[in-house]
This record gives structure tokens, sequence and C-alpha cells, in this order.
């Protein structure tokens, strides 16, 4: 998983305890995910993406873009 941490992060100049605060995890915590040495959990994904304000797809990749809603919604099965 490419998870945009890092970039987010540096946008909006915080520090990595900054994040870690805001989302409620330890900086240790914080910092294994930017290393991605390990992959937080989908309650973190969404708290993370909450913060940096972007959607959960942009967050982690799948994406190019940031905002929430932007993505085409699936049509409902006939």
């Amino acid at each position: 998983m490419n998870l945009r941490l890092q970039e987010l992060r540096d946008e909006k100049g915080w520090t990595q305890s900054r994040v870690a605060r805001t989302i409620d995890v330890s900086e240790n915590c914080y910092n294994f995910w930017e290393r991605r040495t390990r992959i937080p959990s989908l309650e973190n994904i969404i708290k993370l993406a909450d913060a940096f304000n972007v959607s959960i797809d942009y967050l982690v990749g799948r994406s190019s873009k940031r905002g929430v809603g932007d993505e085409q919604k699936f049509e409902d099965a006939p």
C-alpha cells in the first residue's frame, strides 16, 4: 500500500507528532506507517483521510483526485 502520508504531512507543514496527536495514536505508531513498516487499520486510515481532508482512495494511492466525493459513483444495478 502506497500511503501518501509524508507528502500530505509536508504540505500541511505538520510534524509526525502533530499528525499522531490529531488522530490519537502514538508518534511511534505513525512513524511506522510513514516508513511503510506497518499498515494502519481501516479506522486509522479513515482518521488520516479526515485529518488531511482527502479521500481514502487518494490517501492510499488509488486515485489522483484528492477531494472527497470527486470519484465517480457506482450506479445502482438494474
